[in-house]
Parts: C-alpha cells; sequence; structure tokens
C-alpha cells in the first residue's frame, strides 16, 4: 500500500509533485510519528508547495483524525 503514483501521473501530475506527495506520505505513515509529529516532520522536511499545503490542510480540518492502518505483527 502506498502512494498510487500512476492514477497521479494520470491525472497530470509531475514526477516531481508525486515525488513530493511520496515523502508526505512516509513522514506520515511509513516512519511510525504521531500525526502530530508526522505534520512537524512534513513541515520543517518538505519545502512549501500546493500538494504540502493540500495535505497538511487536509489534516487540519479533519475532525475525525487520520486512520493509519493496522500494523502487521512478525509471526515468529
Amino acid at each position: 500500500v502506498g502512494v498510487n503514483a500512476v492514477g497521479l501521473r494520470r491525472r497530470g501530475y509531475t514526477n516531481d509533485q508525486i515525488n513530493v506527495v511520496q515523502n508526505i506520505y512516509r513522514l506520515l505513515f511509513v516512519q511510525n510519528h504521531s500525526v502530530k509529529k508526522g505534520v512537524e516532520e512534513i513541515e520543517s522536511a518538505i519545502a512549501s508547495s500546493s500538494e504540502r499545503e493540500e495535505v497538511l490542510s487536509f489534516i487540519a480540518k479533519s475532525q475525525r483524525g487520520l486512520m493509519k492502518g493496522y500494523v502487521k505483527e512478525e509471526e515468529e
């Protein structure tokens, strides 16, 4: 599971824009930060762009928060 780069390309996003979205995704969902910490990381690590501002605005306006998914337990 991750960013749908093919779908974004079909919608006209450039490779640079897709990379920004992928980097934001990694900071929020892959690095296991809390949403608050992920937002702080995005604000400090990702240069200002329409994609970054769209994601940060979405998170700020969310009344129910973000669902980060389930962590799959490794079998021994």
